[in-house]
């Protein structure tokens, strides 16, 4: 009997070492929420008005995860390390697309384990160092028109009414009247043979496109919308990516267009505010 007792208390032995090596006790993570970003606004960059939806997360180096903000993120950490978190954006305006900002900078902590715990923390971002970057900046204070109108019966025009406007004394308003259309071009071109984005504040009661005018091979001009964006009664930001189009027709000026077609409903507007082209030099 004592030797079927020893026989039966080995196998017991055996079956729980099994059991807790097949089923190893789970780490509990620490949770770092982050609501939103602070953004510092610096010299010659425009507006510190931003739209980061996103959060790229790192833990020690290696990736955690890219979380929507507001975000409570699980980090499973045994020891003090090193949080780096990238700011990101919705590419385009395209909801699906979420991609870290390239022109704007991380931020890291140290974080200490706390097992179950939460720990919050504002992450702060900004522009890179002016000397990496390049921005053309209109915002429509300077006074004058910095578009022009190039094609339709429509022109994009300056207001300064208080209702009209995002921020500052101006922005950009195109008003369409029945079945007209308008195409508008910034007469200030720029060069980019990196990647390059143009941010936009808007809002308004019709749909308009947003693209680029250069010229072929023979020196004509040709004008792509890449990206479109719906009526929406209040103001948004939104990061269009011009990569694709500078990759295409490579070694030339661009010149920034905007459309607005006839639509449903016919007669409406659109404003636009502190539109920047940004690339790096």
């Amino acid at each position: 009997m004592r030797l079927l007792s020893s026989i039966l208390i080995f196998f017991g032995f055996l079956i729980i070492t099994s059991c807790e090596m097949i089923n190893p006790e789970e780490q509990v993570p620490t949770y770092l929420h982050i609501d939103s970003f602070n953004f510092q606004k610096t010299p010659n960059t425009g507006t510190a008005s931003q739209n980061i939806t996103s959060v790229w997360v790192y833990f020690d180096g290696e990736r955690v995860g890219v979380f929507d903000l507001p975000a409570t993120v699980p980090i499973i950490a045994d020891k003090v390390g090193q949080v780096s978190v990238l700011p990101g954006v919705t590419y385009s305006g395209i909801k699906d697309i979420l991609t870290p900002y390239v022109f704007f900078l991380s931020d890291t902590m140290t974080l200490t384990p706390a097992p179950g715990e939460i720990v919050s923390w504002t992450p702060t971002t900004r522009y890179m160092e002016e000397q990496y970057l390049n921005i053309l900046n209109v915002d429509f204070e300077a006074g004058g028109n910095p578009f022009t109108q190039f094609d339709g019966d429509t022109s994009l025009q300056v207001v300064s009414d208080p209702n009209l406007v995002f921020e500052g004394n101006a922005s950009g308003y195109i008003y369409l009247d029945n079945m007209s259309r308008s195409e508008n071009m910034l007469l200030q071109q720029f060069f980019a043979d990196k990647e390059a984005y143009i941010e936009l504040n808007y809002r308004g009661t019709l749909d308009f496109e947003v693209g680029l005018q250069s010229t072929t091979a023979g020196g004509q001009p040709f004008t792509q919308y890449v990206f479109g964006y719906k009526a929406r009664p209040d103001w948004n930001k939104v990061y269009i990516g011009l990569q694709d189009f500078i990759s295409a027709n490579p070694g030339k000026a661009y010149r920034v267009v905007i459309k607005v077609a006839p639509g449903s409903p016919s007669t409406g507007f659109v404003l636009i505010d502190n539109l920047k082209v940004i690339f790096r030099k």
